[in-house]
C-alpha cells in the first residue's frame, strides 16, 4: 500500500491506493541505486522514522503529538535491530537527492504529487530524502519475521510531501513471535503518520500501536 501525506503546517489528507506495493513501485533504493547503508545496530538511527529539530532516541514509539517541537516522519515506529543477518535482507538506506540530481528520482515525486494534490501541479522540489528499511528484523535479534517499507521526502523549501510506501509488515513489535494477531495493552505495536511539530497538525495512521499495524498493507 502506499499512502501520500502532506506535511508538516499543511496537512491535506492521506491516500491510501492498493493492497500490496511491489517493490518495483518504491522510490529507488539500495546498492544499485547508489544509496548510503547504515551500519547494523539497535539505536534510533534505525527504528523506521525521519526527524527533524532533534532525535528521536525512544524505540517505544510515543504517541502524536509530539509536543516538545519535533518534527517527525514515522514509517513504522518501533524497535528495529538490524544487527542480525538475514539473507538479502535487514538492511536500511537512505539518501538526500539536491537539485534534481536523479532525474528518476525527481520525476516520480513530481508524478505523485500531481497525481494526489491536482492543485500542486507547479510543484518543482529542490530535494528529496529517501529511507528505506528492507527486510528488518525486531529487537532482539529476530529474524524470523521482516518487514519492508519506504519514506519519501519531498520539498520545496515551501511545501513538503511526504511518501508512505508498505511492501510487507510481518511483525507489529518486538513482542510478536507469530502472525498472529492478539492485542493486549502490554503490547505497543509500531507507529505510522506524521508529527508537525506545533502540537496540533499531526495524523496517525490506521492501527497504529496496536498489533494490527501490520493491516496497513491492507488498508
Amino acid at each position: 500500500m502506499k499512502i501520500l501525506v502532506r506535511v508538516f503546517f499543511v496537512f491535506t489528507s492521506i491516500f491510501s491506493t492498493t493492497y500490496s506495493v511491489p517493490l518495483s513501485e518504491f522510490f529507488p533504493y539500495g546498492s544499485t541505486a547508489n544509496e548510503q547503508l547504515l551500519s547494523p545496530n539497535d539505536d534510533e538511527t534505525n527504528n523506521g522514522l525521519f526527524s527533524f529539530l532533534g532525535p528521536i532516541s525512544q524505540f517505544v514509539p510515543t504517541p502524536f503529538p509530539l509536543n516538545d517541537g519535533r518534527r517527525v516522519i514515522a514509517g513504522f515506529w518501533s524497535d528495529i535491530d538490524t544487527r542480525s543477518s538475514i539473507p538479502s535482507g535487514n538492511k536500511v538506506y537512505y539518501q538526500i537527492h539536491i537539485n534534481q540530481s536523479n532525474t528518476i528520482v525527481f520525476e516520480k515525486a513530481v508524478a505523485y504529487v500531481q497525481q494526489y494534490f491536482p492543485g500542486e501541479r507547479s510543484f518543482n522540489p529542490s530535494m528529496i530524502i529517501t529511507g528505506t528499511w528492507y527486510r528488518v528484523g525486531a529487537y532482539s535479534y529476530q529474524t524470523n519475521l521482516v518487514n519492508t517499507f519506504q519514506i519519501v521526502l519531498a520539498t520545496d523549501e515551501i511545501r513538503s510531501f511526504a511518501f508512505l510506501f508498505y511492501n510487507n509488515l510481518q511483525w507489529a513489535s518486538p513482542s510478536t513471535s507469530s502472525l498472529i494477531e492478539v492485542n493486549s495493552s502490554s503490547e505497543i505495536g509500531g507507529q505510522a503518520g506524521f508529527n508537525a511539530g506545533d502540537s496540533i497538525i499531526y495524523e496517525m495512521l490506521p492501527y497504529s500501536r496496536t498489533s494490527y499495524v501490520r493491516r496497513l498493507v491492507n488498508t
